[in-house]
């Protein structure tokens, strides 16, 4: 199977743009099993201490998020794929190598989501809600191309930002998820052996 060396894929609420490898792809297989496409109401990963974000609002006050890390191909085509709940101050950090230029999509995600794009600076760019699927199918209904320059993705629960007067334009501190990375967590798609079956972006 060949493979391009820079490919752009997307998941329910997850998207990638890394160097892929014929190995990397082969844990997931060909793309075209469908099996247990059910939710499931999985926690917050296994860990109970989670990095912080800390977004700086513009009167200068602060708020903090807690935040899993996806920064792995497996975790970031998986991403918030088949749970049915999240905290209200959690959300997953999408960390990118470089400007990301894809979409994400709500494939097999259930949970109503806001996502947040942020540039390589740390300052928001722009924030987009994006419906949940239907748990009965899980098809995308919904694409949201990113915006130029963004580097990382937060995905939170819908309306979050809003509720915690959190703007565009607001800035963000990553450096705590970014030096402890995803620290080995295990993406939920591979506890239930389901293959979260990127597609190309649109």
């Amino acid at each position: 199977m060949r493979v391009p060396a820079w490919q752009r894929v997307v998941a329910g609420g997850a998207a990638v743009a890394l160097a892929l490898t014929v190995v990397a792809l082969a844990a997931y297989g060909d793309g075209d099993d469908d099996t247990d496409q059910t939710a499931t109401a999985a926690p917050v990963g296994p860990r109970t201490a989670y990095p912080q974000i800390i977004f700086t609002r513009a009167d200068a006050t602060t708020v903090a998020m807690t935040v899993e890390v996806a920064d792995t191909f497996e975790l970031l085509t998986c991403g918030l794929m088949y749970r049915l709940a999240l905290p209200e101050d959690y959300g997953m950090l999408f960390v990118f190598l470089s400007d990301y230029a894809g979409s994400f999509y709500n494939r097999n995600t259930f949970i109503p989501l806001t996502l947040a794009w942020i540039s390589a600076e740390g300052v928001i760019l722009d924030l987009t809600d994006m419906p949940a699927a239907a748990p009965e199918d899980g098809v995308e209904t919904f694409f949201a191309p990113a915006p130029p320059g963004t580097r990382y993705v937060l995905e939170a629960n819908q309306g979050w930002f809003a509720r915690n007067g959190v703007a565009v334009g607001d800035r963000v501190d990553l450096r705590e998820p970014l030096a402890r990375g995803s620290e080995g967590a295990v993406p939920i798609c591979r506890e239930r052996g389901v293959n979260p079956r990127p597609a190309a972006a649109p």
